[in-house]
């Protein structure tokens, strides 16, 4: 790993050059017209032949070292007016005897859709004596300058170049696959690719690549991504399923037997049309083969009967274009592997950064739109290829980006995010053009080695700025990112049927990075506070988390004890709590049981007591007008009662015993209360009531009890048997001085200093 690392990082350095500008040491060889040889790159056979990928078999490296020779372009072609990208073509490029037709079918592809972005790559743009050549390139992702020299493999007994040819009088096809070559290692180590890896290395701009068979893409939305990118003018590609009969590292273009389709190759995607067939619509798409001809022979080929003149003229149908083809959406889904849409815009600009980020740690990074512009983010590793594939594993991306706001409730808002399990790369878009300001980006990358430790951060915008922030300038973005997207974005379930205010959330998914949520919100508003107890029996690719504060961050911290794997959340009023977890492999599953209590002011329990619970009334037989209710309901801490006396004049005295009480205990707002905790004593004066609670001791556990009540109706003069005696008011605890303000204090309103808001 470490030899491969080396030689990227050095790709750029010429030994013996003066100066470490590539551009201007180009230059210099040119002036002074000597021959240049690529010392990093030679023409030797150790630039053909792989060190450690055996790709090719035993007799066609005989065959090789037998027939090769490096040979320069201008010997080879000692006759022709040669050139460079003076113009580009499709059919400038040949293929050669080695299996790269991703690569030369993407430079095909690029030249026909896009051939002024070939001219772009090309820092040298004309031919010339001293044979070097300057290309700009990205390699992972980091745009770098890659010099060459022009010597190539050439065969001597059949008297052509070994590998890519030439049709004209253009060469960029080529430099381009010897630069390619040079960026791998060797000719062998460019043998069987993709597009997508081609592309991400030839120009600077989004790219995306779908599965055909993805199912969480679908054909539908497939097609309308496809739809779009034709209308913004992108440029599209598909590539077509590789032959089962066929090798695994073709040199040559092969046809499927059924469909004609060239096999693993790389075609332009021109259309999409929706057409009505006999009243049923019929997706088409257009194609077009970047080397000139087709043998398309399934439905929907030139020759199919379904085709009519009025069709024709529908989606510009000309046998005159060689090349191009119609298949059935359905049919190309079948017949290629994948889609590649470049979203080619000359207005794009790209800010690139090389970050290194510590193992277990992230990276937060400032971005400066100065108007409204697309919002993209490509996130890149060190390319599979470029080791051998037992020794690299590329690290899962974490991607989330953010808006600050001037809302001191929602700080930040959450734009998009994405989460990629040890892949290469990861692209992000915002979903709209995003208006002019200031965003965040929060980029983790959980490293699986101890030598890998940096990545390329490529920005997307219209004069688009970005630059690594540290941690401590936005301690707050990542949670309070997480925070908006759960109040936002998140569909919400109501812990409580008769209470809307009180909600929960659960996400695990992309847009946050990979991190999952419970989240609680507390706005009722009845003052209760919420009570979650989780216990988590199952947690398969995914590890729970815990915020710990060091010095002036929170860090999250993984649980690897089982015993914190139970959570317990109390969430008060007008507060918001969550806790995390975040996923670790490509597949998760979680297996919890949870527990939600709602704990109510006391206030707002004897309300409820009186609206919802059981009644019973009690009338004094000699006196008809002296009447007391009494309620009682049944709540997750216990019990509530109530007693009200609806008498105009009499005073009602009441004795309340508990022969039975398992897993509660009687409590009081009153100053003075009995010395036995089995029953209350008290009077209710005329058209008053009074409201009495037993608290649960645990409430994990079942409670039960019974109880009897005594009442009289006191006569004017009579003394009452429930004469209170005084407490010290010093004994009092706290639960108990809480439940004596929630009752008897005064109750004022005022306005949050945060929003103004009357509370």
């Amino acid at each position: 790993m470490e030899t491969v690392l080396k030689r990227i990082k050095n790709l750029t350095h010429i030994p013996g050059a003066l100066t470490s500008d590539p551009e201007q040491f180009v230059k210099e060889v040119i002036l002074k017209g000597e021959k240049f040889t690529d010392k990093k790159f030679p023409p030797k056979i150790s630039s053909i032949f792989s060190k450690n990928k055996k790709k090719f078999d035993a007799e066609k490296v005989k065959h090789w070292k037998n027939r090769v020779v490096w040979k320069r372009i201008q010997d080879i072609y000692p006759k022709e007016e040669l050139d460079v990208v003076k113009s580009i073509s499709p059919s400038d490029a040949e293929q050669g005897e080695i299996g790269d037709c991703y690569f030369i079918s993407s430079l095909c592809s690029l030249a026909q859709l896009q051939p002024y972005e070939i001219k772009k790559i090309f820092v040298t743009k004309r031919f010339n004596k001293a044979g070097i050549y300057a290309m700009r390139l990205l390699v992972n992702g980091q745009p770098r300058i890659i010099v060459v020299d022009d010597y190539i493999p050439y065969d001597k007994i059949r008297k052509t170049p070994t590998f890519a040819g030439k049709k004209t009088k253009n060469i960029w096809p080529i430099l381009l696959e010897k630069a390619w070559a040079k960026i791998n290692g060797s000719y062998e180590d460019i043998v069987t690719g993709s597009s997508c890896e081609s592309f991400r290395t030839l120009i600077p701009y989004p790219i995306v690549k779908f599965r055909t068979r993805d199912s969480e893409v679908g054909e539908e939305k497939l097609w309308d991504e496809i739809k779009t990118s034709l209308n913004y003018q992108y440029f599209i590609t598909g590539s077509s399923n590789a032959s089962k009969e066929e090798s695994k590292h073709p040199t040559e273009e092969k046809e499927d037997p059924e469909t004609g389709l060239v096999t693993d190759h790389c075609y332009s995607i021109i259309g999409a049309f929706e057409v009505e067939v006999r009243k049923a619509t019929e997706f088409l798409i257009k194609i077009s083969n970047p080397w000139g001809k087709q043998s398309y022979r399934g439905r929907w080929c030139e020759d199919d009967p379904n085709w009519t003149e009025e069709l024709k003229m529908h989606v510009k149908f000309d046998k005159r274009e060689k090349g191009d083809f119609f298949m059935s959406f359905r049919d190309f889904c079948k017949s290629f592997d994948s889609v590649t849409i470049c979203k080619c815009d000359s207005f794009f600009d790209l800010d690139s950064l090389r970050i290194k980020q510590k193992k277990g740690s992230y990276c937060l990074i400032k971005i400066t739109l100065p108007s409204k512009s697309i919002l993209a983010v490509n996130i890149h590793q060190y390319m599979t290829r470029l080791f051998d594939g037992s020794e690299y594993t590329p690290a899962t991306i974490r991607v989330m980006v953010g808006k600050k706001t001037n809302d001191s409730h929602n700080p930040f808002k959450h734009i998009v995010g994405a989460y990629r399990y040890q892949k290469e790369s990861v692209y992000v878009e915002a979903p709209k053009l995003m208006e002019k300001g200031t965003y965040y980006l929060f980029v983790q990358l959980d490293w699986n080695n101890s030598v890998i430790n940096e990545f390329a951060c490529n920005v997307i915008g219209y004069s688009v700025k970005a630059e690594e922030i540290p941690h401590s300038e936005f301690e707050g973005f990542f949670m309070n990112t997480l925070k908006d997207y759960a109040r936002n974005k998140i569909e919400k379930v109501t812990i409580n049927s008769s209470d809307p205010d009180l909600m929960s959330k659960y996400y695990l998914g992309e847009e946050t990075a990979g991190y999952g949520f419970y989240y609680y919100s507390n706005f009722s508003k009845t003052g209760c506070t919420v009570v979650e107890k989780v216990q988590f029996n199952r947690t398969e690719g995914i590890q729970l988390l815990k915020c710990e504060r060091v010095g002036s961050n929170v860090q999250l911290k993984v649980v690897e004890d089982k015993k914190d794997s139970f959570k317990y959340l109390e969430v008060k009023p007008n507060k918001e709590k969550f806790f995390l977890f975040k996923r670790v492999e490509n597949g998760c599953s979680t297996k919890y049981s949870y527990n939600t209590l709602v704990k109510h002011t006391s206030r707002y329990l004897a309300k409820l007591c009186m609206k919802k619970g059981k009644k019973k009334k009690i009338v004094n037989e000699s006196s008809p007008d002296e009447v007391m209710n009494y309620y009682s309901l049944s709540h997750d801490f216990g019990q509530t009662f109530v007693f009200e006396n609806e008498s105009e004049n009499t005073t009602l005295d009441n004795y309340v015993d508990f022969p039975k009480l398992e897993n509660l205990k009687l409590t009081s707002a009153d100053y003075a209360t009995s010395n036995n905790e089995n029953y209350w004593k008290f009077c209710i004066k005329p058209k008053s009531k009074i409201a009495k609670h037993l608290r649960r001791d645990d409430v994990n556990r079942s409670s039960s009890f019974s109880y009897s009540v005594k009442h009289n109706f006191l006569k004017p003069g009579e003394k009452p048997c429930s004469i209170k005696e005084k407490r010290d008011p010093d004994k009092l605890t706290d639960e108990e001085i809480r439940e004596i303000i929630e009752e008897k204090g005064e109750k004022r309103p005022f306005n949050s200093p945060s929003t103004g808001e009357e509370l």
